[in-house]
């Protein structure tokens, strides 16, 4: 069985459409967290229709960081999947992961993109931009005509799969920055100093990413872009480099390493 965790932050109308491709896509009966990250009077509504759904609520909003860190940590399997609520499954999700599954591999899940081409060469097939638009019909056929028994090295991206213990073994997501964009790059890079752990990305499952709707339908990207600044510089004196992660992803096929050349502050491969 797996453990699913959703963060969620004021934004029902996609969490609706996640939690419903969820669980009409899975074969088994597997546990569901949802994270309410503030704002719980918005996701009432829909959390009521899924009674089978765990539900983690914070009066006040904590950021990403804390909001995935404790659904996994509440996380009663070793196979987790870290998703976000702006994220839709395609019918039987759960055995495909089930099959692809290796403790020591760090899997990210391929995604269909609205938009793109991006960094990450993830398909971009137009199945609605929104969630009132959103073809569902579409979206599984053409999943179905994407999914293949293939990895490629490009991995160390959300969504996740994963064992539990590796995302605790690092602390899971760090609360230090004050901006959502760098702690993810901070994660992988934690996980690379795990010995014989190894990365990978499988396009046997592909989901579906609107794609940070949340805050841009909000009106805090300005925010984001802001704090962003700030977080890069944490980085840098965390780890002691800054990362050009379009070059990186390019060349390495992994986005989060250091150049040729370059060395982590005090740390040795």
């Amino acid at each position: 069985m797996i453990s699913v965790i959703i963060p969620t932050y004021k934004n029902p109308d996609y969490l609706d459409l996640c939690l419903r491709s969820v669980i009409e896509g899975q074969t088994n009966k597997n546990e569901i967290i949802v994270v309410v990250d503030g704002f719980v009077d918005r996701s009432k509504d829909v959390l009521k229709k899924y009674k089978d759904v765990s539900v983690i609520e914070f009066e006040e909003n904590r950021g990403i960081q804390t909001a995935m860190n404790i659904g996994v940590w509440n996380a009663s399997n070793e196979k987790v999947l870290i998703l976000n609520d702006d994220n839709v499954l395609p019918t039987g999700w759960d055995v495909r992961l089930e099959e692809v599954y290796d403790e020591n591999v760090i899997l990210t899940v391929n995604q269909i993109e609205t938009t793109g081409p991006g960094m990450y060469r993830f398909p971009v097939i137009d199945c609605g931009q929104t969630a009132q638009t959103f073809d569902f019909e579409k979206y599984l056929q053409v999943e179905n005509q994407l999914s293949k028994q293939e990895f490629t090295p490009d991995g160390n991206i959300f969504p996740i799969f994963l064992n539990k213990k590796w995302y605790v073994a690092v602390g899971g997501l760090d609360t230090f920055y004050n901006s959502p964009n760098w702690c993810d790059v901070d994660f992988f890079m934690k996980l690379q100093l795990i010995p014989n752990l190894s990365y990978a990305r499988t396009h046997y499952v592909h989901i579906y990413h609107f794609g940070s709707v949340s805050t841009r339908k909000n009106g805090e990207a300005d925010l984001f872009r802001q704090l962003e600044g700030h977080a890069l510089q944490q980085y840098n004196y965390k780890w002691g480099y800054l990362p050009n992660l379009f070059e990186n992803a390019m060349k390495h096929n992994n986005s989060k390493l250091p150049f040729d050349g370059q060395t982590i502050r005090g740390i040795r491969p």
